[in-house]
């Protein structure tokens, strides 16, 4: 309902603002015989010109926020949520999570990812992330792709994050190989984080 609301003001402001130019133009070309409106008619060029840039800077601004609207949704997701994201939401959320905990992120490819679908950075740190939606155990082939995803992207560290468990040969090639892995419990202690930061 609040989405509907603010789309009805935003589509109201527009139409306010195509109204005043819209009577502002017939205003000049009527007046324009008169002192008030020769200046005006002089001074149209500038005004055309300012109120494009207003209204470019007008859609600029309405779009980052809809970005932030779109992102505070997106956080708001509990594990529920996640367990019936299908695998491309569940990368899109972990990008917003991870974002909002102080990473850049950049994502791969959708097909071809070489074993990544997120690289994060904090500046000293480059990591390689294997995003798994799954409804099962993850087996041990998600360490396997992490860690040649590290290799890839040329990141100093491999994670894999999943909304379920790891399979007991995960848990022990992870140990062997460094690979960090981030099981549904860790999510949502990770989630957690977040909302406690955004509160705050």
């Amino acid at each position: 309902m609040a989405r509907k609301r603010r789309k009805s003001l935003t589509e109201k402001l527009q139409w306010i603002g195509m109204g005043l130019l819209a009577f502002l133009i017939i205003f000049i070309l009527i007046a324009k015989d008169s002192a008030i409106g020769g200046l005006l008619f002089f001074l149209s060029p500038v005004i055309l010109i300012v109120a494009f840039i207003g209204w470019r800077i007008f859609r600029k601004l309405q779009a980052k926020q809809q970005i932030r609207d779109r992102q505070a949704k997106v956080l708001q997701s509990g594990i529920r949520e996640i367990d019936v994201m299908q695998g491309v939401e569940f990368e899109e959320f972990l990008a917003v999570l991870f974002e909002s905990l102080g990473y850049h992120v950049e994502t791969t490819p959708a097909s071809g990812d070489f074993g990544a679908d997120l690289i994060l950075s904090d500046g000293h740190n480059r990591i390689a992330v294997q995003a798994k939606r799954y409804s099962q155990t993850v087996s041990v082939s998600a360490v396997q792709e992490a860690h040649s995803g590290k290799t890839h992207y040329k990141a100093n560290e491999a994670w894999v994050v999943t909304n379920q468990d790891f399979s007991k040969a995960a848990y022990d090639l992870a140990a062997s190989t460094g690979v960090r892995l981030i099981n549904r419990d860790k999510l949502i202690d990770l989630i957690s984080e977040t909302r406690q930061k955004q509160a705050n």
